[in-house]
């Protein structure tokens, strides 16, 4: 299976005025695949967000080289970059970013009518993808009415409603409390184990990047992977317990890890994935596992 994004040298220099370019991401190279969950992390201002942004197909002010699903992304054009971002990845807010005066079910139906989905089949999708975090109650609500917590999930349904096969997270529980930002991540990684997404997730908290099967850190614009020194050391102690020479289990998947945390990166089993369409509703229970309920939405494929 290859990967759904492979990133080659990617650099990204913003314009100074009277000054040399500011190099925000600095020579990265990483590649994402399906089944896997990755975090990077970083201090405020180290890239970690104009990565993202850059392998969201946010940002085409790149140099390097940077596939998408295959495709090479500097030959899309914008259009084209617009199709291949809707269908393919899903993106989650610190902000939530959603339209004040649309309820939740308009709110998470934006990304299928932007896909092209017929209106009847949008409402379907959003109302089983609200369901399936837990707000099938909650459809007539407006971001005003909803908690912070609420308003993320919200964000997380609008995010996964096309079956994307990545989502991107940036910081998403930074504006939550501890309590809310464990249940959204638990809602997050059950996507990955249940549907076989990939998640990407830029995050200043080690806690929450410690959930994540891969890492990366992030240091004035370079990545390292499982690179505790460039962290700093209060981000490098919590991931090196993490990264501790001995058997781990993340999300129900064994992970190896080398003898060496300073030059290693928890590596669970490569599993064999099949890409199957996410089961709606699931909901997540007080021990952090999943149960599911029988209702399958299935794959619809969208004709230009």
């Amino acid at each position: 299976m290859g990967f759904i994004v492979d990133a080659d040298d990617i650099s990204v220099a913003v314009p100074l005025p009277h000054r040399e370019p500011l190099v925000v991401v600095n020579r990265v190279s990483m590649q994402i695949e399906s089944g896997y969950s990755y975090s990077i992390v970083g201090k405020s201002g180290s890239g970690k967000t104009s990565l993202l942004s850059v392998l969201g197909l946010l940002n085409a002010e790149y140099t390097g080289r940077l596939q998408v699903d295959g495709r090479d992304a500097a030959a899309l054009s914008d259009r084209e970059a617009s199709r291949l971002r809707a269908s393919l990845i899903g993106f989650v807010f610190q902000t939530y970013s959603l339209v004040p005066h649309l309820n939740a079910l308009d709110n998470v139906m934006l990304p299928c009518m932007h896909a092209g989905v017929r209106r009847s089949e949008a409402t379907d999708r959003a109302r089983q993808a609200l369901a399936g975090v837990g707000l099938g109650d909650r459809l007539d609500a407006k971001p005003g009415q909803l908690s912070g917590g609420e308003q993320q999930r919200v964000a997380i349904a609008r995010a996964i409603v096309n079956q994307p096969q990545v989502v991107m997270a940036d910081e998403p529980t930074g504006a939550l409390d501890t309590d809310t930002g464990i249940a959204v991540m638990d809602i997050l990684m059950a996507m990955v184990q249940q549907a076989g997404l990939a998640l990407v997730i830029v995050t200043h908290d080690p806690e929450i990047a410690r959930l994540c099967s891969r890492h990366y850190v992030m240091d004035h614009g370079h990545v390292r992977a499982g690179d505790l020194e460039a962290a700093g050391p209060e981000v490098a102690a919590p991931i090196a317990q993490t990264l501790a020479p001995e058997p781990a289990t993340v999300w129900g998947r064994t992970t190896v890890v080398q003898e060496q945390p300073s030059e290693s990166v928890a590596q669970p089993a490569k599993p064999a994935l099949v890409r199957r369409p996410l089961t709606w509703p699931f909901a997540v229970d007080n021990t952090g596992g999943r149960r599911e309920v029988a209702y399958d939405t299935g794959w619809t494929e969208v004709t230009w």
